[in-house]
């Protein structure tokens, strides 16, 4: 499959997406630092734009059990790393700053906050997500959060 994308699309344009530990649908892996490992060291031959984990923090709703696979798949993986499951600015700033991965995936932040990246520039407070409105239809919950400009918020020291 990844040869099929990536004859159409050009490896500079495909990112793959692992989920080692997600207990999503009951999946699991008896061995996943060597699935995945294995895995990873494949996809290194394909030059890929970035290889993306999503691999929640302790305590997050998506957190799996076991030992954390991420760093890892950091050792073996020669392109861009992006993680993804919790992070917020300051974990998500020490994640890249301890060079545990080159980009942060904010899905969740993102979806409640328009505006994340001016949020996280100012160091200003976030709407919080409405779960119960995610994979609805309608604009309900995605287009309706308020920005900084909608509430009038001011830079907040960080």
């Amino acid at each position: 499959m990844t040869e099929a994308v990536v004859s159409a699309w050009s490896a500079d344009r495909v990112g793959v997406r692992l989920s080692p530990i997600g207990p999503f649908n009951d999946m699991a892996d008896s061995n996943p630092i060597a699935t995945f490992s294995a895995a990873t060291a494949m996809l290194n031959s394909y030059g890929l734009a970035y290889l993306h984990v999503l691999e929640a923090l302790p305590g997050h709703m998506l957190a799996g059990e076991g030992e954390v696979v991420t760093p890892h798949l950091r050792q073996i993986f020669k392109g861009p790393l992006m993680v993804n499951g919790g992070y917020d600015r300051e974990t998500g700033t020490q994640a890249i700053a301890r060079g545990d991965a080159d980009l942060i995936a904010y899905g969740v932040p993102f979806i409640a906050n328009p505006d994340l990246p001016e949020r996280f520039r100012r160091n200003a407070p976030l709407n919080p997500p409405n779960t119960t409105t995610f994979y609805s239809h309608g604009p309900e919950g995605y287009t309706d959060y308020p920005t900084l400009e909608q509430v009038g918020s001011v830079a907040i020291a960080s």
